[in-house]
């Protein structure tokens, strides 16, 4: 099971929007949606504290092109305690290694900064295309 987790979804979004439309306008956000998703693993095994390397190491991310969904995140048992802090809506989790770090988001941060431009660079790719 993820303890700690980011998701990038178009799925319900966008669903209505393709009904009918272009090839291209769905391959444009898939391939954006796709990037941020890798870009957000990539960002958060670079942000995350490291003591052992266990949590880094753990962090994943997955994308699902026909339901247009990224996940970036851990099943390592601390991490929602690193990313949200020990008393989080998770439950408590006080005696566990991770506490040793201290609360440090890295996986929020790192899709903040991976999902910043995406609007932008849909607009450029769908101009860029003619579109």
């Amino acid at each position: 099971m993820t303890q700690a987790r980011v998701l990038l979804s178009g799925t319900n979004e966008l669903s209505s929007i393709f009904v009918g439309a272009n090839v291209l306008i769905k391959k444009i956000i898939s391939n954006e949606i796709k990037k941020a998703t890798f870009e957000t693993g990539n960002l958060a095994r670079g942000r995350v504290p490291v003591i052992t390397g266990r949590l880094q190491g753990s962090i994943s991310a997955t994308y699902n092109e026909r339901m247009l969904k990224g996940v970036v995140g851990s099943s390592v048992k601390y991490a929602s305690t690193i990313e949200y802090g020990p008393n989080n809506e998770y439950g408590p989790n006080d005696n566990i290694p991770g506490s040793r770090t201290g609360f440090k988001p890295y996986l929020r941060p790192s899709l903040a900064i991976a999902i910043k431009d995406i609007d932008t660079n849909i607009s450029k790719a769908l101009e860029k295309s003619g579109i």
